[in-house]
């Protein structure tokens, strides 16, 4: 497999007119059309299931209203004016440089589409919510315009697509609401909510204040972790939106914000820093506990975060997003917890 790979890299920077790649251990190097630009595979790619609501208004229509929803391989890419001028061009540039990178490294021209056809009837409002699976890889690009500064990427590519729930929210005027739900709550959990709720940045737990170590560390939060919530309930009720950053997935320890937030979850093991942009912004001290803490710091969108230092046997977890506190305070009832 490895010499197939070697092949068809050499194929793509023929045809293509690129460098040759240059070797990196444990990874997999391909060049991109800019000379000395890599792209690294981070690990295997994963499975993942990525959640979308739309709404199709046909309150005034006499026929139904149909609508083809396609995917094919998006390439996500999250970096900063600041970041971005380091490199020397603007952000959305060096977005598009990178995408082209990653689309000609891992073949984006002979990617999967998959999609699906919705439905309304006349005189209905419908929403509708889909499951899209698909594989994700994640990775970084290194010596973009022969900068020094890694800029990682998110690639995900759809295998198939399905309705999880359908409903008919109402035209105005109408006081009649059609819920038709197709995916069924467990027995033991809580019914799902039938529309996108919008998150909450409020503890669902009592949280106690602790200080776990110097900087960001050194004021922070702890629940008991026990709030009733399965992953199925949290699947089932579109509580995913967070952001893990974690050794599995980012053995480098850095990743790229792509939330606005004051809000960041941690855990780590003694002698771990978290650096911001290239700044350490905290130490952590004590000894290390799975659950981890929750602390205030500011965060923007684009921030270059990584965790430096860290045990590679213990590992980390940095967790952003508006959900953060559906899964810090469900993560021992889930079973994460020593």
């Amino acid at each position: 497999m490895h010499n197939l790979r070697v092949m068809l890299a050499i194929m793509v920077s023929t045809l293509l007119s690129l460098c040759a790649c240059q070797p990196v251990a444990n990874t997999e190097p391909f060049s991109s059309a800019d000379p000395g630009t890599q792209v690294v595979i981070q690990g295997e790619s994963t499975d993942e299931e990525v959640i979308q609501t739309i709404e199709i208004d046909n309150c005034e229509g006499k026929s139904d209203v149909t609508r083809t929803e396609q995917r094919t391989q998006s390439i996500e890419v999250t970096i900063s004016a600041e970041v971005a001028a380091k490199i020397g061009a603007s952000a959305e540039v060096v977005s598009a440089e990178v995408q082209a990178a990653v689309g000609a490294a891992i073949g984006s021209g002979a990617q999967r589409s998959t999609s699906i056809q919705l439905s309304a009837p006349p005189g209905t409002r419908m929403l509708f919510q889909l499951l899209w699976i698909g594989k994700e890889q994640v990775g970084i690009v290194q010596n973009l315009r022969g900068s020094s500064i890694p800029i990682a990427f998110q690639s995900f590519t759809p295998t198939d697509v399905r309705i999880r729930s359908q409903q008919d929210i109402g035209c105005p005027g109408s006081s009649s609401v059609q819920p038709v739900v197709t995916s069924q709550p467990s027995p033991t959990q809580p019914a799902p909510v039938q529309s996108t709720p919008m998150s909450i940045l409020e503890p669902l737990r009592e949280h106690y204040e602790v200080t776990v170590g110097e900087g960001l560390f050194a004021k922070g939060t702890f629940s008991d972790g026990m709030a009733p919530y399965s992953e199925q309930w949290l699947w089932d009720n579109d509580h995913f939106d967070i952001q893990r950053i974690r050794q599995e997935e980012y053995p480098s320890g850095c990743d790229v914000s792509r939330y606005n937030t004051d809000l960041v979850w941690i855990g780590g093991s003694p002698g771990m820093s978290i650096a911001i942009n290239g700044e350490e912004v905290g130490k952590y001290t004590i000894a290390a506990d799975s659950h981890g803490y929750i602390f205030e710091w500011p965060i923007r969108m684009g921030d270059e975060i990584c965790a430096v230092g860290f045990v590679k046997s213990v590992g980390f977890h940095i967790i952003l997003g508006p959900d953060i506190y559906y899964h810090y305070d469900s993560y021992c009832y889930r079973g994460h917890c020593n």
